[in-house]
């Protein structure tokens, strides 16, 4: 142990067992936030508005760009899990269904998954269906480096 404790103890010899139950219980539980609040700033708290700091224009901070519009509106259910569109848009700020050129939302008509027809359309654009061959030879030989001075 880093320092003995009030008792004097410097070591602990534990059972395999029951090391494993010391373990087991730094584990989180599924699911759930590793940081936890209590007391007054717990989310329930009634207390919780008279601690947090109300600092004019900290709202602000953490409010979406004006330019992104939310997905849902107030009265509607929060879904289960979030669209990959809707977590683009929260990461990068990109809205990926917005189209470039009128600005008019994009439907998601599909999701193709299998690899022929992903080969197929792929081809049909004229764009390459597989990526580049990988050489394992590249990463092991050494690399020249010259530099013309004029």
């Amino acid at each position: 142990m880093p320092r003995p404790w009030a008792d004097g103890t410097r070591m602990l010899r534990l059972s395999p067992d029951a090391f494993i139950r010391r373990l087991a219980s730094l584990i989180p539980a599924p699911g759930r936030n590793l940081t936890r609040y209590h007391g007054v700033l717990a989310a329930a708290s009634p207390w919780r508005a008279e601690v947090i700091s109300s600092t004019p224009g900290a709202d602000e901070l953490h409010r979406p760009p004006a330019r992104f519009v939310p997905c849902r509106s107030a009265g509607e259910a929060r879904p289960r899990r979030v669209e990959w569109a809707e977590l683009l848009r929260r990461t990068w700020l990109v809205d990926v269904l917005r189209c470039a050129r009128c600005g008019s939302r994009r439907v998601v008509l599909a999701s193709i998954t299998t690899p022929d027809a992903i080969d197929a359309i792929l081809t049909h654009l004229d764009l390459r269906p597989r990526p580049p061959p990988h050489h394992a030879d590249l990463l092991t030989r050494p690399v020249q480096v010259t530099s013309q001075v004029r």
